[in-house]
């Protein structure tokens, strides 16, 4: 029992996971005819379907975020996950590698192996849909050139905890505390928490230049890789050319919601006698 109550409050930043978590130990403790000493009321009260942001509450987040970088009072690793996962639709595990399963030959977490600044495309390794390889826009990629040390090695996580072999681990709680400092909470529209971001990056994508983009959101997010395909889509991949100019428009939106600007252009000079 102790043992399960621990369980549960670890997860507490994950009501539904952890609550689905409790039905599955439940079965499992039903199938040796032994009773799981939790009730209902024992399990955490759960807001409905996860929603997205609204412009308003990215930008209140952003602000958070920034108040929160200027107090040098947060890991550092808090806020890169929340802007890098805002600005890319990137799923929790597929940068930090909570929920993977570690498998022969591969690491949890990103690794800057699999990270081509120069190109702005990352390859996962693994992923909920498999193995995949996803465009990052403009914005992101110099949010992932900061973030990287110059002494960093290959299989050095993206988003590190204590040591650079591992992923960082803890977010929930600071999440949770951004999230109240930003007044982003659940409602009957759904509950907000950390994939409400992936599910916000949609909603900007789909809106961002009056909707140009809408039908590339599935293929920046992964969706759709594991469906199956006739023979003649089997031979059709996606293009990274085509998604370029969407990433970018996303992700410089997203960043300028939450207050990181836009990346600066350089112009020349006029010469003497031009205007």
């Amino acid at each position: 029992t102790d043992h399960v109550k621990k369980l549960q409050r670890s997860m507490a930043g994950r009501p539904v996971e952890a609550n689905r978590t409790l039905t599955a130990l439940s079965a499992v403790y039903r199938f040796e005819n032994v009773e799981l000493p939790f009730k209902r009321k024992d399990r955490f009260k759960e807001t409905g379907e996860r929603r997205d942001l609204s412009a308003g509450e990215l930008i209140a987040l952003g602000e958070a975020l920034n108040a929160a970088e200027r107090a040098g009072k947060m890991n550092p690793a808090v806020l890169f996950a929340i802007r890098f996962l805002a600005m890319t639709g990137f799923r929790r595990s597929e940068l930090l590698g909570q929920t993977l399963k570690v498998r022969r030959g591969t690491h949890e977490g990103l690794r800057w192996a699999d990270v081509d600044l120069d190109n702005g495309r990352v390859y996962l390794r693994d992923s909920k849909t498999g193995k995949q390889e996803r465009v990052i826009g403009a914005a992101a990629v110099e949010l992932l050139r900061a973030a990287k040390p110059q002494t960093a090695k290959p299989m050095d996580c993206v988003c590190p905890g204590e040591v650079v072999s591992s992923p960082f681990t803890g977010i929930d709680k600071p999440r949770a505390r951004l999230w109240a400092e930003a007044g982003i909470e659940g409602g009957p529209r759904g509950r907000a928490d950390l994939h409400s971001l992936r599910h916000s990056f949609a909603s900007v994508g789909s809106h961002v230049q009056n909707g140009r983009f809408a039908s590339f959101i599935g293929p920046l997010l992964g969706h759709g890789f594991k469906q199956a395909k006739s023979v003649t889509m089997r031979y059709v991949h996606p293009n990274s050319d085509q998604l370029r100019p969407a990433a970018d428009a996303i992700a410089a939106e997203i960043g300028r919601l939450l207050g990181l600007g836009e990346p600066a252009t350089v112009l020349p000079f006029p010469q003497r006698g031009e205007k």
